[in-house]
């Protein structure tokens, strides 16, 4: 056999031998717990006409920290002296994966769990919903599941609807991955022990992983 003839065979059957990377089965809407609507923007689409890869982590970094803030009590720094510290949320590691494209003008429906809670950290689950305007009176206002008699909503404050899922089934998600912050201390930057307060709060946001 010639060598290029050789090289080839070798190649060929290397290639078949290797196993196909599984892409992960994206999350249906049901295993998070907390739901937040945004409206995508204008800018947010790149030359292919859907949405920028880094505009994704920017509506999961945005759905974190709302929750911290308005359902926590993230007190951001400022020069108030008499503002009561809490911790410093560090990002630490991030990661996102992609099943379907999201573009302007369509609103995408941000969805939020946590998967793991220790001392100083909490790892999030974050997951981007397709979505469609259903009127024109548009709020970005988040939702717990179940507040509306159901196991997950699927209308919010009549303003958007998620998108169904294959054949009419549950939403998945477009794009999904998890956070993960590192809490330190506002001065030190020094690992600090989460709040009793927040871990109650965030037993539920624990999700549903399937």
């Amino acid at each position: 056999m010639k060598p290029t003839n050789l090289l080839r065979s070798i190649s060929s059957t290397l290639t078949s031998a290797a196993p196909k990377p599984k892409h992960p089965k994206p999350p249906s809407l049901r295993v998070y717990q907390y739901f937040l609507p945004f409206q995508t923007q204008w800018r947010d689409n790149d030359a292919y006409v859907h949405l920028n890869n880094i505009i994704y982590n920017a509506y999961g970094d945005s759905i974190v920290n709302e929750y911290l803030i308005n359902h926590l009590g993230l007190q951001l720094p400022s020069t108030d002296l008499n503002r009561t510290p809490t911790p410093v949320g560090l990002m630490v590691n991030s990661s996102l994966s992609f099943a379907a494209p999201l573009a302007f003008p369509s609103p995408i429906l941000a969805a939020l769990s946590v998967s793991s809670v220790s001392k100083s950290s909490i790892t999030w689950q974050v997951g981007l919903f397709a979505a469609r305007a259903s009127n024109s009176n548009f709020g970005s206002i988040g939702t717990l599941a179940g507040s509306s008699g159901s196991s997950f909503p699927k209308t919010f404050a009549s303003s958007i609807e998620v998108v169904e899922g294959k054949d009419g089934g549950v939403p998945t998600a477009a794009a999904w991955g998890s956070m993960t912050h590192v809490f330190v201390d506002e001065k030190t930057r020094t690992p600090t022990p989460l709040p009793d307060e927040w871990r109650e709060k965030l037993k539920g946001l624990q999700g549903k992983w399937e």
